[in-house]
């Protein structure tokens, strides 16, 4: 069955597949956001926060600023993870949320 978000067709990834998702909130970089620049970049300083995809902790990149506000963390689809859509979180750190 095809199914369609924002005009986007949607298809599932498999095990050892790279993907990446976008996240906000994670505060300043290593390198100073300069006022007025086009561009921007840096990572978020230690310790890295944690990402999980259907409960399991997955190895993932520090978070990348790429744009105002918005960073993108880089990781690769666990070989024992289950089918289905599953829950992804990233968050600082594994206390409960």
């Amino acid at each position: 069955v095809d199914r369609y978000l924002a005009g986007y067709r949607e298809v599932s990834v498999k095990p050892g597949e790279a993907v990446y998702v976008a996240v906000t909130g994670f505060g300043p970089t290593n390198n100073p956001v300069e006022s007025g620049a086009s561009t921007q970049s840096g990572t978020v300083p230690a310790p890295y926060p944690v990402l999980t995809l259907g409960g399991l902790v997955v190895n993932a990149t520090p978070p990348i600023l790429v744009g105002v506000g918005l960073y993108q963390v880089n990781f690769n689809i666990p070989e024992n993870a289950p089918d289905g859509d599953l829950p992804t979180l990233v968050r600082r750190s594994l206390a409960p949320a």
